[in-house]
């Protein structure tokens, strides 16, 4: 069994034991299973999921972040994480429709604030994936 642990600045989002976690890596898809080599893994926007000891698979968003993996357990440290009760699919699609045009807005200009806004678009996209 690993212990799956997800915190944000805002809160501890997620404490539980499960068989097996898949992250987001930045290099590429992961599946971390009892026993994986000690490391740490820069995470992409995108899907966490894993599976319980019922088999049974829970999935979620995190933003940009870090996995530390050690014996028996997963930390993930991120900005954001959402579950999937979390996300209301009306308000997602209009963030995304805002950020869109303020992205097209944006064209050119500021760097800082064009990955700003391209990261909350990545962060709505997955959410929205959850929901399907």
């Amino acid at each position: 069994m690993l212990r799956l642990t997800v915190v944000t600045p805002q809160r501890a989002f997620l404490e539980e034991a499960c068989e097996n976690v898949t992250l987001p890596g930045l290099r590429g898809e992961l599946q971390v299973l009892p026993g994986h080599v000690s490391s740490l893994v820069e995470l992409k926007t995108g899907m966490v999921s894993f599976e319980n000891k019922n088999h049974e698979k829970t999935r979620f968003v995190v933003s940009q972040g870090f996995a530390e993996i050690e014996s028996g357990r997963v930390v993930i440290l991120c900005e954001i994480a959402r579950s999937r009760s979390e996300v209301d699919k009306e308000s997602e699609e209009a963030l995304q429709r805002d950020l869109l045009d303020e992205l097209n807005n944006l064209a050119g200009k500021e760097q800082d604030e064009l990955k700003k806004l391209q990261t909350r678009l990545e962060i709505s996209v997955a959410s929205l994936n959850l929901l399907e």
